[in-house]
Parts: C-alpha cells; structure tokens; sequence
C-alpha cells in the first residue's frame, strides 16, 4: 500500500514538472519566479534571502548553462530551404512550440533550484527539532517493548499514511505551478515529524 502511494506521488510530481510548461508559458513561470524572489525577500529578509537566490543562480549557471544543457534544450532545427513551403512553415512553427516548451522547462527547473535553495535556509531550525521528535518516540518505543502498555495498530496505520503524504508533500510544494512561499517548508517538515512520532511509538513489539 505505501509503495503504490510513493509511485503516485512521484508520477504526480513528475506529471506537474513536465506539464507546466505546456500550460503556462514561460513568461508565466518567470512571472511567478519573481513572485517568489520578492516572497523570500519579504518573509527572510533582503540580506539572508539574497544569499540562497545567489546560491541557486549560480548552481543554475554551472549546471544547466555552463555545461550547454540550456542551449540544448532549445536547440531546434527550421527547415526553410524545404521546396514544400507548406511543410515548412508547419515545421517552423513547430520548432517554435518546442522553444517555447524548451524555455518554459528552463524557467521550471531554476524554479525548482531556487526552491530547494530557499528551503535549505530552514534546515538549521528545523533539524533540532525533527531529531527530537524521533529520539523522544524512540525512546517512548523502547519503554513499551517491557512494559503492557498498549500499541495502537490503527493509530500506526493512519501515522505511516500521513508521513507518506508530509514527506511527498514538499515534491508537490518544489514543482508546484503557482508562486509558493517558503514558509510552506516548516508547515510541512513539521507535521511529517509529528506524524513518525506517532508510527514510532505504535510499532508493534518484537517478539523475543
């Protein structure tokens, strides 16, 4: 059951990528990218946000323009010297389309850069937290293991779902189609914590 969520989740993230740039042009993108800067700007603060921006830019310029991935994605071929001026024009515009799809998935995918820049700023905060709510299961797990207290298998059933749909969450939340601000990041860490609090601490007892 869990394996087939996971293979939903990634298909619909995968579908979400792949598709906006057939939906929205990349001007669209770019629009709501910048709608994004001006997020993180205000909810960080110009200074600390300009250094993700800037780690995200740089990561896009080496990997995706330095190494020739950009200019490849947008690389089409027109056939104008075709005698078939029907033909040609059809392909003409075709190549177009391919651009435009081209530079909208560049668009999406310094989108998804910046984004996960932006939510390595909240790793620091929210890292002591995420540990101690898996140490105190852990330790709430191993005080049942000698003890009669009771272990709930429909409250870890419903825990395993729910830290299924918090940890796939921020896929959805890196390639979302609509400016996304980054405090979405605490707001989905922090339940999918909570929720492997409770799968830990209703994992049945070993039989020794």
């Amino acid at each position: 059951m869990v394996a087939s969520h996971i293979k939903v989740w990634l298909l619909l993230t995968g579908a979400v990528f792949f598709l906006t740039p057939l939906v929205s042009g990349p001007e669209k993108i770019i629009s709501q990218v910048e709608r994004e800067v001006d997020y993180a700007n205000s909810h960080m603060g110009a200074a600390r946000a300009a250094q993700f921006i800037r780690r995200a830019n740089v990561f896009f310029d080496e990997s995706i323009v330095r190494t020739g991935l950009a200019a490849m994605v947008q690389r089409t071929e027109t056939p104008d010297d075709l005698k078939n001026r029907d033909f040609a024009g059809g392909a003409k515009r075709s190549g177009e389309l391919v651009r435009a799809y081209g530079t909208g998935l560049l668009a999406n995918l310094y989108a998804l850069i910046l984004r996960i820049s932006l939510a390595m700023a909240w790793v620091p905060l929210l890292l002591p937290f995420i540990v101690a709510a898996l140490w105190d299961a852990t330790q709430m797990r191993r005080r049942k293991e000698f003890t009669i207290e009771y272990v709930n298998p429909g409250t870890y059933g419903a825990g395993i779902h729910i830290v299924v749909f918090c940890c796939f969450m921020p896929l959805v939340y890196f390639v979302a189609p609509f400016p996304a601000s980054p405090l979405l990041v605490p707001g989905l860490f922090i339940p999918a914590a909570l929720a492997a609090n409770i799968v830990i601490r209703n994992m049945q007892k070993v039989s020794v």
